[in-house]
């Protein structure tokens, strides 16, 4: 998987929030405060990247997709997980994992994500931050 931007990954995990399927586009906007057109712009951006289908007004997450909302929910689980190790607390730990997993390369957060004993939660108990 490649890197995202800030914008993209939250898109994309907003998505996956609303169910990863058959999302209403004004739903979408509504979840992240932005104005439709707003919303349409980036998901038509996303798109073209293979990571979503919009059929008739309805957004889906494709398997590209799917994979990079996982691949972000692990790189996000691992470095809390490694902040939080090193004294930080997991709230503190988590806002401060937002401010970058989506730039770091798979390779990079799969080694965390071992090193960290492959969490399957974050610090704070949750499946998703």
């Amino acid at each position: 998987m490649y890197q995202l931007s800030q914008r993209e990954a939250t898109y994309i995990k907003a998505i996956k929030r609303l169910g990863g399927s058959r999302v209403r586009l004004r739903a979408l906007a509504r979840e992240l405060g932005v104005s439709a057109p707003s919303a349409l712009e980036e998901v038509r951006h996303l798109e073209k990247k293979g990571l979503l289908k919009n059929k008739r007004g309805f957004i889906t997450l494709t398997e590209k997709g799917l994979e990079a909302v996982e691949t972000l929910r692990r790189t996000h689980i691992a470095f809390e997980t490694l902040l939080s190790s090193y004294g930080v607390l997991p709230k503190e730990a988590c806002v401060s994992a937002h401010e970058f997993d989506f730039a770091i390369p798979k390779s990079v957060a799969d080694r965390v994500f071992q090193a960290m004993g492959n969490p399957s939660i974050c610090p704070e108990g949750r499946e998703e931050c």
